[in-house]
């Protein structure tokens, strides 16, 4: 039987028991081709036949719809993308939110954090307040003071397991509460 080639692309398609000594040439020569057509090398030009392309198990039609439909996936690609914190390098450093306090998201998330330029430090969201994050301060490279504000303006409650440390005087204001738990201790010094 003599080699034949397929319609579309003009693949070579070996004849049985006519093409034993070029069969590994035809076959590899195929190959490059194929290759071609997937990395761009070659412009292809595939036939939609509707039903059989299917993204995130959504069937793509070949109409407007779909194609606005395949644009509106790219664009929520991009928007994760977009959410992402950038870094310098792997072992660099990584851009964090900078804002002041009146700034902070209205409604966070537990675990959100970002540099608070009021107050100069890093903070995180617990799930109920925002807190400071980070250790001593000083000046230099001495880093032996770790301050506190003197007036607790909005409720707080000391997380589970755990003890709080304050240096005083503070003041609570009114309506304002702060919750200790059973075996929990809160010591102003």
């Amino acid at each position: 039987m003599t080699d034949t080639t397929t319609t579309t692309y003009g693949l070579t398609k070996p004849g049985v028991g006519a093409s034993e000594n070029s069969w590994g040439t035809k076959v590899n020569d195929n190959f490059d081709d194929i290759d071609d057509l997937l990395d761009g090398t070659v412009a292809i030009k595939p036939n939609l036949t509707a039903g059989e392309w299917k993204v995130g198990g959504t069937i793509i039609l070949p109409t407007a719809a779909e194609i606005n439909f395949l644009d509106g996936v790219t664009s929520a690609i991009q928007t994760q993308l977009d959410g992402k914190t950038a870094r310098t390098s792997p072992t660099g450093s990584a851009a964090l939110p900078v804002g002041t306090t009146a700034e902070r998201d209205a409604t966070p998330l537990t675990g959100y954090f970002r540099f608070n330029s009021t107050l100069g430090a890093f903070e995180g969201y617990n799930g109920s307040a925002w807190g400071s994050v980070g250790g001593a301060t000083g000046g230099g490279s001495d880093r032996v003071f770790y301050e506190n504000g003197q007036t607790v303006t909005t409720n707080y409650t000391i997380s589970a397991s755990r003890n709080a440390m304050s240096a005083g005087p503070v003041t609570v204001n009114a309506g304002v509460t702060v919750t200790v738990g059973a075996g929990q201790r809160w010591i102003i010094v």
